[in-house]
């Protein structure tokens, strides 16, 4: 109950019949001290538009949609927007944003 789930909910979490909140997440990971992206629940998510990569990176970062509109600047509409390929990045925001898309995995193993 450390993470405030019940004993359930983690073995149905093992064995992928549902999906973890990113706040859950984000304790697990602290939990086990491994970084949010090594719990990999994520790495099915699409990742053919923006979006959807964008959406990808906040998830393997470990934020949430309001941390990751203090991170680019932005309101938390833009993020909803652009994670639902309503909207682009701006010029101003699209370096960055490139950037914190350019996830690898290369640096998974735990260290």
């Amino acid at each position: 109950m450390l993470i405030g789930v019940s004993v359930n909910t983690i073995g149905n979490i093992e064995r992928d019949v549902v999906q973890p909140s990113l706040p859950n997440l984000r304790k697990l990971a602290e939990i086990l001290d491994r970084p949010i992206y090594y719990l990999g629940t994520f790495e099915e998510m699409p990742a053919d538009t923006l979006g959807q990569k964008i959406r990808k990176a906040r998830f393997y970062h470990g934020l949430l949609v309001t941390e990751a509109a203090e991170k680019f600047e932005v309101d938390i509409k833009s993020i909803n927007n652009w994670e639902t390929d309503r909207q682009v990045p701006s010029s101003k925001s699209i370096n960055e944003v490139n950037n914190f898309i350019s996830i690898t995995y290369k640096d998974k193993a735990p260290k």
